[in-house]
């Protein structure tokens, strides 16, 4: 599962907090708040951000840029801007803020709020032509297996392990296993591969464990859950992982 945690700076916390309790008769103003992180829960945010929109008063615009965890916690740390945020007013990701971060922002002198708000799954998805999703008939992948095969030593979904697992599992011969992963600072990669790690630690190391890792050559990237999304539902053959909830 992934805890999604929605981060900003007590100012903006405080904002918040008055545009929900405190309802000025004239305030004409629109308040502007803009943030990005996470693509998890973007539908979520979304649809949250037009029912806000819709209800506060004074009145409020607020964006969701999808762009991952690590770009949304880098554009709120903003380490590279003295840390002010970067077009930023809140961010949200599946990744807390580390230690040292939150240090430099304190020392910077800035408060910041970071909550839990979400809780989701991270699965594993193929798309190999003919399997049922689910029951009896279903692709079945011990831990290990899955780890060779993102580490490239498994190549051919026709390989001795799939097949002893799958019997009746019926694709060409030397099929290649289209890999995809994610890019760019991916809490779900960081969950994906803690798993890998925990379950089957002989072959999946901890050096392979991180929000960003170096991938094995002959691996395909993607760019945000709807990328991976996309990639894995228009190529067959393919296996990567997502939130369960794409």
């Amino acid at each position: 599962s992934v805890l999604t945690m929605m981060i900003m700076r007590v100012a903006a916390a405080a904002l918040l907090s008055i545009m929900v309790f405190e309802v000025p008769v004239a305030a004409t103003e629109v308040t502007v708040l803009d943030g990005s992180g996470t693509t998890n829960p973007s539908k979520f945010f979304w649809e949250v951000i037009s029912l806000f929109e819709a209800r506060a008063k004074p009145p409020v615009k607020m964006t969701y840029r999808a762009v991952g965890s690590g770009t949304g916690q880098y554009e709120f740390i903003g380490s590279a801007n003295n840390f002010l945020p970067i077009s930023q007013d809140f961010g949200s990701g599946d990744i807390p803020i580390g230690a040292s971060d939150y240090k430099a922002l304190k020392d910077a002198g800035h408060e910041i709020i970071h909550f839990p708000f979400q809780m989701g799954a991270m699965s594993i998805f193929h798309n190999v032509p003919g399997m049922p999703k689910s029951g009896s008939g279903a692709l079945k992948l011990t831990a290990c297996v899955l780890a060779k095969i993102f580490k490239r030593e498994i190549k051919t979904w026709d390989h001795s392990e799939i097949k002893a697992l799958n019997p009746s599992l019926s694709v060409p011969a030397g099929q290649d296993i289209k890999v995809y992963h994610r890019v760019q600072g991916s809490s779900t990669t960081g969950g994906v591969t803690t798993y890998l790690h925990a379950a089957c630690p002989s072959v999946w190391t901890g050096d392979l464990v991180g929000s960003t890792i170096t991938w094995p050559a002959e691996t395909y990237e993607a760019y945000g859950s709807g990328e991976m999304s996309s990639k894995l539902s228009s190529i067959p053959y393919s296996i990567g992982y997502i939130d369960s909830g794409r």
